[in-house]
């Protein structure tokens, strides 16, 4: 068996979450953002998540419960070729199959990582949704982890017909973790992205009010001002409604613009790192104007209360349309995924391409 060939297992703590900071305008070092309501999240404070197993060369460790039921039902022999990812270093680390038992499946690492296949867009993006029937939320985190995106924040609105609260939602969002995890095996993704508690619409607006307040503050302070696109935050992040509103911008040219900026960080990125090394690529990315973020708000069925579209207006997102046609409330954010996935991967291409050769891989690629 070939290594691109081998079984992808996620060996990472579904559990503990990962500290994705793709809503949050501020970068490390900002002012945090005050009057934050009791019981919202913010991206940043999250903990880190810690590996079940511990990915150093030549490790060897008996591999997650779930890991090894695959490894069984695929029915794997001794000597069999893995490929492990924890969902945080971002790469894949060739393993082998030691031992199988009644217990578990014990395997070894190789000497080396490998690079992970580019499976993640160039720009962050999250999704924050009013949740769907309890089954479609399952297909939507499985569907937006394979097209790339970075968190995703179940939310209650006034017409959401799911409604869930203390231990039921913690272990349905578990539950949800866990179909990202899954998703990322089968897409080749070494990136988990984060499902964040469930939260009502209302007070997760607040936060992200307080937050872009808080960004702008902070952006004042530094000498560079604040942009005056009302979808975004300074120059850090876009914040996009999904609408079906008649004066609402086409997505596809407001990604379109998203894309244009993206590209010309890479190509800025690509040639830094073939210049003068990767460790200044991100302080090139930064001025280029490539740490944009997006985060994308979608209505549940029936979509989002008057009241409630005006709070996401104020609290910095933009009405963005899908087109003439009225989607269902699990299609219409898969649908802006795969417009921003496009658009996004086919500036970073380009961004790639413009004469200047690639960074060499990582010691063991």
């Amino acid at each position: 068996m070939r290594p691109e060939e081998a079984l992808r297992l996620f060996v990472g703590d579904i559990d503990a979450g990962d500290a994705i900071d793709a809503v949050d305008p501020i970068d490390a070092g900002g002012a945090a953002a005050p009057g934050r309501p009791a019981g919202v999240e913010r991206a940043a404070a999250a903990p880190a998540r810690t590996p079940l197993a511990r990915l150093t060369p030549g490790a060897e460790f008996d591999l997650p419960d779930a890991a090894a039921a695959h490894v069984k039902v695929r029915r794997l022999q001794p000597g069999a070729a893995l490929r492990l990812f924890d969902g945080v270093s971002g790469e894949d680390w060739p393993a082998q199959v030691l031992v199988i038992s009644r217990t578990g499946v014990r395997v070894r690492l190789a000497e080396a990582p490998v690079a992970a296949a580019a499976a993640e867009l160039p720009v962050a993006v999250a999704l924050a949704f009013g949740m769907p029937a309890n089954e479609r939320v399952d297909a939507l985190v499985e569907k937006a982890t394979e097209l790339g995106v970075a968190a995703l924040w179940p939310l209650m609105s006034e017409r959401s017909v799911l409604r869930l609260a203390g231990e039921r939602a913690e272990r349905r969002r578990a539950h949800w973790q866990a179909v990202a995890a899954a998703a990322c095996e089968q897409c080749g993704r070494a990136r988990m992205p984060r499902v964040h508690a469930v939260q009502p619409l209302h007070a997760w607006l607040q936060a992200r009010r307080d937050e872009r307040d808080a960004g702008a503050e902070h952006e004042r302070s530094a000498g560079r001002g604040g942009a005056g696109d009302p979808g975004t935050v300074g120059a850090a992040q876009s914040r996009w409604l999904l609408s079906t509103a008649a004066d609402a911008p086409p997505l596809a040219a407001v990604a379109a613009g998203a894309a244009v900026a993206a590209g010309a960080a890479a190509a800025a990125v690509t040639a830094v790192a073939a210049a003068g090394g990767a460790r200044h690529a991100k302080s090139q990315r930064t001025s280029a104007g490539g740490d944009r973020r997006i985060l994308v708000l979608s209505g549940p069925e029936g979509g989002f209360e008057p009241a409630e579209i005006e709070a996401a207006r104020a609290a910095g997102f933009m009405a963005v349309s899908l087109g003439p046609r009225v989607l269902r409330a699990d299609t219409a954010p898969l649908a802006a995924l795969a417009w921003v996935a496009v658009a996004l991967g086919g500036a970073e291409a380009r961004g790639q391409g413009q004469g200047h050769p690639q960074p060499e891989p990582k010691s063991g690629a």
